[in-house]
């Protein structure tokens, strides 16, 4: 047990020490600016004004209602002519896992983090007939630094606070009896440290760490804490769970491959429960770029440019005065008001010449403003931005949307064949180790609510996922409907048509 804890205690650490000298820096700044917070205190422009303008959140906000504004639509295809062909049951199945658990919810946070961050994780696991999903904190997340993708990792896993009541809460089913047991083992050797960090030896939990960046404090909530690594283990197969760093809790074959053995099949394999999702991916590396790191340094210039602008603006507004020294006991008596008059001799009050704001201020904020949307390809247009008073053609618009959704299609692209490709397959995998009997599925479609049976030896084997993202959905159905209208206005007044069945 002790050279188990000292594996996983230091292999994380490896992992902790990788992120923390490469990424976790950009994320706080990435948080950050999202929250309307500055990154660069100490060397941003001082004055009276303390404006951030919000261009990073519109940003993100934007690309995410696109991308998880809706449900996606998951399918399935047989990889063999063999197998049952007709998977729309399947399709039914993860709408309805869809549904129970709220992923909607929780696709939005894991899309809004991949566009944050460049890496969004999800982990999944089976609760008594239907997969649960929970989103992990980037901070909070472990893989093996040599890896650049899950497939290649040696090992995986995270890191989460509890407390020793609900660890003891925790039950699983042992594939081989069926009798529940306790998942976690040890638990009366953990001690509860009386300290702040109570086995947290230096790194923060992502939690932790964000409720000290906004001020906020858990009063006496680390003595009853405890700190729990979860580490899959992918050459052996195993999953381990060490409770602050010292006590080995739990010590399991991967569970998915013992349900595996437990239904007979002969080459069992474990499943990691583990889905991530990247932005913009170097090939060499596992976490990605997110949309807010190129644009950091344009939105630290835009907020420092927008309070030299506003200050100007409120000097000119705010007139001053020159007093002659000789009248210097009435300077408390002396006010801006409309119709004042003060018993000074000609001169000795004199407003203080200031100079106009120069136009080029408000264009250097715009262009500023231009070049975040160039980058992030999230223009005026797709946020929704009213250019009537504009100087902005229709044909610019249309080029604007054009470029936009090129790239766009390139980003859902991205999320529909690896994040939520994934996601599809790993909820197949876990329905075909959990389900056994046959079980009747509710069918949503055009033809309103009907029901079919799903009949687990009917689907044996790989099913490959396919998923379109709301947007993908969309954009076909209009290419539907303008191919359908192009096809009626062809025939409309034709001779050798029928009218009154065209129009039906």
């Amino acid at each position: 047990m002790k050279n188990t804890v000292e594996k996983v205690v230091k292999d994380y650490g490896s992992a902790w020490e990788y992120t923390e000298s490469s990424y976790h820096r950009t994320w706080e700044d990435c948080w950050k600016l999202y929250n309307n917070i500055r990154t660069e205190d100490g060397e941003a422009y001082e004055g009276i004004a303390n404006t951030f303008v919000p261009m990073t959140f519109s940003t993100i906000e934007t690309m995410v209602s696109a991308i998880a504004g809706g449900k996606p639509r998951f399918g399935y295809k047989a990889t063999d002519k063999k197998q049952e062909q007709d998977t729309k049951v399947l399709t039914a199945k993860v709408d309805y896992f869809w549904d129970c658990d709220k992923w909607s919810i929780k696709t939005i946070n894991w899309v809004r983090n991949v566009l944050m961050y460049g890496t969004g994780v999800v982990y999944l696991w089976w609760d008594i007939d239907r997969p649960r999903m929970i989103n992990v904190p980037l901070r909070d997340f472990f893989i093996d630094p040599t890896a650049s993708c899950i497939e290649d990792a040696s090992y995986i896993g995270r890191r989460f606070l509890t407390t020793l009541d609900e660890l003891k809460s925790y039950e699983v089913v042992d594939p081989k009896t069926g009798k529940m047991e306790q998942m976690y083992k040890n638990l009366d050797k953990i001690e509860l440290s009386k300290g702040e960090d109570n086995g947290n030896t230096g790194d923060p939990t992502d939690k932790q760490e964000k409720d000290m960046w906004m001020g906020s404090t858990i009063p006496n909530a680390a003595s009853t804490q405890v700190e729990c690594i979860e580490y899959w283990d992918r050459d052996k197969d195993r999953v381990y769970v060490i409770a602050n760093r010292s006590v080995e809790i739990r010590n399991d074959e991967n569970p998915y491959k013992k349900q595996a053995k437990a239904k007979g099949e002969k080459y069992a394999k474990g499943l990691v429960p583990f889905v991530a999702q990247r932005d913009y991916v170097d090939e060499a590396l596992f976490y990605g770029k997110g949309e807010i790191e190129p644009i950091m340094q344009e939105q630290e210039l835009l907020n420092d440019l927008t309070n030299q602008t506003t200050d100007s603006v409120t000097y000119t507004l705010n007139q001053m005065y020159t007093l002659d020294p000789a009248f210097s006991d009435y300077i408390n008596d002396v006010e801006n008001l409309p119709g004042a008059v003060y018993p000074f001799p000609n001169g000795a009050l004199q407003p203080v010449q200031k100079g106009i704001v120069p136009s080029a201020a408000f264009n250097q904020i715009a262009n500023i403003k231009q070049e975040i949307r160039e980058t992030t390809s999230a223009s005026e247009v797709a946020k929704g931005v009213d250019q009537s008073v504009s100087n902005v053609t229709a044909t610019q618009i249309q080029a604007q949307q054009m470029s936009a959704g090129q790239r766009f299609g390139i980003k859902l692209t991205q999320f529909e064949e690896e994040g939520f490709h994934d996601l599809g397959k790993l909820v197949f995998q876990m329905v075909q180790l959990f389900v056994s009997n046959k079980q009747n599925v509710r069918i949503s479609d055009e033809n309103g609510i009907s029901w079919e049976e799903y009949d687990p030896e009917k689907f044996k084997g790989d099913y490959e996922p396919e998923v379109q993202l709301a947007s993908t959905i969309k954009e076909v159905k209009m290419a539907d409907d303008q191919k359908a209208d192009a096809i009626f206005q062809s025939m409309v007044s034709n001779p050798l048509v029928d009218q009154t069945e065209l129009t039906k």
